[in-house]
């Protein structure tokens, strides 16, 4: 389905590709200005330049003309999107495997959640709030009974290791006077002997 260019149509069809890219690239006023200040004189004398090129590079222009087709195939971006090979593909997707995986493990779970938000306690949460927020003011106040016991029987236990170090220290002092009072009993039995 190739057509066939001849020159004086490569040579249009190039021209208005330059033409167009100059439009995209430089704003508009910027090539008026520009048109506009060149005087004549300059204008024939880059004619001239432009035209002199032109014949010069004439043959290899035509040529990437005629292949204006194939060159614009290889800039598609899409060009060879589908040449990729089957292994490729395989490989790819053998490396994407595990994340593909775990979004199915997210999913399942997910799924497996929907039988509980369709059941009739979520649907009557509105409903409950106000029992919620009774029994979280009673739960409140058994907290700080609770709380207050807490504090009683700390200091229960501490009294109580209070008394239990008192006693201790009480029998030391017992033991040590029990002790003098064997030790001098057994000096005075060996003075008499």
């Amino acid at each position: 389905m190739k057509m066939q260019i001849d020159d004086a149509e490569a040579i249009d069809i190039l021209e208005s590709r330059i033409k167009a890219i100059e439009e995209q690239v430089l704003p508009r006023e910027a090539i008026a200005a520009e048109e506009a200040q060149q005087s004549v004189s300059d204008l024939l004398v880059e004619t001239e330049t432009m035209i002199n090129s032109a014949l010069s590079c004439r043959k290899p222009i035509s040529s990437i003309l005629k292949r204006m087709n194939d060159i614009n195939d290889f800039l598609d971006p899409l060009n060879g999107e589908g040449d990729l090979e089957i292994e490729a593909k395989k490989h790819y997707l053998l490396q994407l495997y595990p994340e593909f995986m775990e979004i199915l493990k997210v999913i399942q779970s997910f799924e497996g959640l929907i039988p509980l938000g369709a059941a009739g306690p979520l649907h009557r949460v509105s409903e409950l709030s106000d029992k919620l927020h009774t029994t979280t003011a009673d739960t409140l106040g058994t907290y700080e009974e609770c709380k207050n016991v807490t504090q009683e029987v700390l200091a229960a236990l501490q009294k109580y290791n209070n008394v239990v170090n008192t006693v201790k220290l009480l029998f030391a002092q017992i033991d040590k006077v029990i002790s003098d009072v064997e030790e001098d009993q057994k000096l005075a039995l060996e003075r008499e002997e």
